[in-house]
């Protein structure tokens, strides 16, 4: 039920009696007199509030229905006017409490909030440590691969040369095998025309053998002939001595000969066991190369691998610094509504406290304007009694009714004798009635 700030007087009678019939029975038992009375702070003692429903009861019958508060309101309009503002306040007041309770459970739930956000940003921050470490240790990872990219490179380059010195060195002991075969070529040759001219010369001497061989056995046939024939023996001798000389030189020509070729056959050889460690050599180099080259592309595989990975650590660490500073900005956000939160609660506090002391001064203020109600109603009804008394008396001895003068507004149900603008006024201007 809304409370209208500035209600009708017939909106605060049926206001403040809903707010007594607490059993929604339409009628307000002494109890319910009692215990709305306390409820709104109207601090009267029990025997007064029993007079009230008492004077409220005009049928007797233990309640207070709506016509019967309708007229007691009439009788008693400033201390209704004072109900209805403080159940109006009660339940501003009430409001005031519930917004202070949920604004302290907003906040507890912000705090709560701030510290998952706080924990949440902690673990991005150290997230974004650990990327940052990670990204680095990467950065080492790929300068480390770069430096045994260039090393590969440069043994490869080494290992190049290397081969290229002992293809060279190949060809150089290949030049040489050649040169030495020519020799043990040219040596053989030599050999074979030392050997042909041994064997001719082999040949003469036997042939001259044999003719001093015939010449002997003529000398000895012929005696006649004896110093022709010893002259010619004698150059025959001579031509044999001859012989027998350059003989002895083509023997020596021919073991010079076999000599050189022997020599040429062991320069051969070792030209050939000089090719074939060259070309063992080269096959070596050749190997190193290839081991060198399959380094290298491994090394530079690695720098690739090392800088996809470092691209990919760099992506992750731009997106822990991005979560790290959403993470932030959210703790900011809480921060900033535990502030707004704690000024909002602030100011509720503050308003409640103000609002009940407004409240405690305007009861202060009513509580005579109340009393002084109440006196003047008793006196009116006393004086009213002694009227009728009076009226019947001056009826029974003079035996006519006496001119009676027109009512006041107040007596005939017009406009009450307490006017509602000397009522003090209400603390807030606008609340919801809570049932």
């Amino acid at each position: 039920m809304a409370i209208i700030p500035e209600a009708s007087y017939e909106t605060k009678v049926r206001t403040v009696f809903e707010e007594m019939d607490t059993k929604k029975i339409r009628s307000v038992s002494l109890e319910g007199f009692v215990s709305s009375f306390a409820r709104f702070s109207v601090d009267f003692a029990t025997t007064v509030v029993q007079d009230l429903h008492t004077k409220a009861d005009t049928n007797c019958d233990g309640v207070v229905s709506y016509p019967e508060f309708q007229a007691f309101a009439e009788c008693f309009p400033t201390l209704v006017d004072c109900l209805y503002y403080r159940i109006k306040d009660f339940y501003t007041n009430i409001a005031q409490k519930e917004l202070i309770d949920r604004l302290v459970e907003s906040i507890k739930q912000l705090r709560e909030a701030e510290q998952l956000a706080r924990v949440a940003h902690a673990a991005a921050q150290h997230e974004c440590d650990d990327a940052d470490l990670k990204l680095q240790n990467q950065i080492l990872a790929v300068e480390d691969s770069i430096k045994r990219e260039q090393a590969a490179a440069a043994q490869l380059e080494a290992a190049r040369v290397e081969t290229e010195r002992a293809r060279a060195e190949l060809l150089l002991r290949v030049n040489e095998l050649n040169a030495a075969k020519d020799g043990e070529r040219l040596a053989n040759s030599a050999l074979l025309e030392a050997q042909h001219n041994v064997e001719a010369a082999t040949r003469r001497l036997s042939s001259q053998e044999q003719q001093v061989a015939l010449a002997e056995e003529r000398y000895r046939d012929i005696e006649r002939m004896l110093k022709e024939q010893q002259r010619e023996v004698e150059n025959q001798r001579l031509e044999a001595d001859r012989l027998r000389n350059e003989l002895a030189q083509h023997d020596a020509r021919a073991r010079e000969a076999a000599t050189v070729a022997q020599e040429a056959q062991r320069a051969v050889g070792v030209a050939s066991e000089a090719v074939v460690q060259a070309e063992v050599q080269v096959a070596s180099r050749q190997q190193f190369e290839r081991d060198a080259a399959a380094q290298h592309r491994e090394a530079q595989a690695d720098v690739t691998r090392q800088h996809a990975q470092q691209e990919a650590d760099q992506r992750a660490l731009a997106v822990a610094k991005e979560n790290e500073a959403q993470r932030r900005a959210e703790v900011d956000s809480c921060l900033r509504a535990v502030e707004a939160g704690d000024r909002d609660l602030q100011n509720a506090e503050t308003e409640e406290r103000v609002f009940a002391s407004k409240r405690m001064q305007v009861n202060d203020e009513e509580r005579p304007l109340i009393d002084q109600e109440i006196r003047l109603r008793e006196q009116r009804m006393l004086l009213e009694s002694k009227e009728a008394k009076l009226v019947s008396d001056f009826t029974n001895f003079t035996g006519r009714v006496p001119r009676v003068l027109p009512p006041t507004p107040a007596a005939a149900g017009g406009v009450p004798f307490y006017s509602p603008t000397k009522v003090v006024q209400p603390v807030t201007d606008s609340f919801t009635l809570l049932n």
